[in-house]
């Protein structure tokens, strides 16, 4: 955004689903061509993957035409895949959560818990998960990040601004994704 780090080159498209398509788009521009062997190409398109949830969020014609370009540069997505895998605890603990998940006025699936969990990218999978489930607009996760901070995730598929809620708990982020940390506060 406009108060990132300066330097030489300065690029900002509010309209990029990713830093990746940002970076392709940026290789357009340079006199030679750029190489980028299967590795790398496997590695962004991890990137790409992630940042719009298996193209769910934030795309355009321009990501999937990079999606292309990676893939003709080589991009392995079965290995892709096999490293965003979750282990068998992992999986069952976000089947857990979301088991004991409640539900408000039949479009908020909500989940909080005790437990410690310090990746804020677990809570991220649980409110997904959570909105996988029919007739959810939205989905927070409240999990214990630690002994005295409390992290919460909100998604949505557009219906509702979870940003603005997140920004209301001094958090933040954008239409569809967003979070915060809350010190000194129960579950």
């Amino acid at each position: 955004n406009e108060t990132s780090i300066q330097g030489d080159l300065s690029h900002i498209d509010p309209a990029a689903s990713s830093t990746v398509e940002l970076l392709m788009e940026l290789s357009n521009f340079f006199s030679r061509e750029i190489q980028v062997d299967p590795l790398e190409a496997s590695i962004m398109y991890g990137g790409l993957i992630v940042d719009t949830n298996l193209f769910t969020y934030r795309t355009n014609g321009r990501t999937f035409e990079v999606a292309s370009k990676l893939k003709d540069y080589g991009a392995d997505t079965i290995l892709v895949k096999t490293w965003l895998r979750n282990d068998l605890g992992m999986t069952k603990e976000i089947n857990n959560l979301v088991t004991n998940s409640e539900i408000l006025n039949e479009r908020f699936a909500i989940v909080q818990s005790e437990s410690i969990h310090p990746e804020r990218s677990f809570m991220a999978q649980v409110s997904e998960a959570l909105l996988d489930i029919q007739g959810i607009d939205a989905a927070f996760t409240i999990l214990r990040m630690g002994p005295d901070e409390i992290g919460i995730s909100a998604r949505s598929y557009g219906a509702v601004n979870v940003q603005v809620i997140m920004e209301e708990m001094g958090g933040g982020g954008h239409l569809t994704s967003a979070a915060t940390q809350i010190k000194d506060i129960n579950v």
